[in-house]
């Protein structure tokens, strides 16, 4: 190798580091396909909401590349087409919340239980010592 030139690098390996941007078409066809859904495109990962929307527009499509739509875009409300499912929903967690707090508070009921049985037994037994 000589002083002052630099070794190339294959045009294919240089095109491969640099991100893909979507055409102003493909951001089209994906945004017309959200906004033709009537119900919202649910999915257990966003990656995999990503590869439905990218197989039915036929646009290569990552999530970063989604969410960045979704979230640019806020007036035409695409985030209420997409629907990410998590182990639980917010009512399950609603729920063992509640089922938590109910629980907590039959514990307290419970020694509230007990310390009226002590006291009323107090009660009588001073009651008891003060008849002649």
């Amino acid at each position: 190798m000589s002083e002052g030139t630099t070794p190339e690098v294959p045009e294919q390996e240089a095109s491969a580091s640099k991100r893909k941007t979507l055409s102003l078409s493909d951001r089209f066809k994906v945004v017309d396909y959200l906004r033709s859904q009537p119900e919202p495109i649910v999915g257990d990962s966003s990656a995999a909401i990503a590869i439905h929307v990218s197989t039915a527009t036929g646009v290569d499509i990552n999530w970063a590349q989604l969410k960045y739509m979704l979230d640019e875009l806020t007036e035409m409300k695409l985030s209420a087409k997409v629907h990410v499912r998590t182990l639980l929903t917010t009512e399950d967690e609603r729920m063992a919340a509640l089922e938590a707090k109910v629980e907590g508070m039959s514990q307290d009921v419970a020694k509230l239980t007990d310390l009226f049985v002590k006291l009323s037994d107090r009660v009588l037994h001073v009651e008891s010592n003060l008849q002649p």
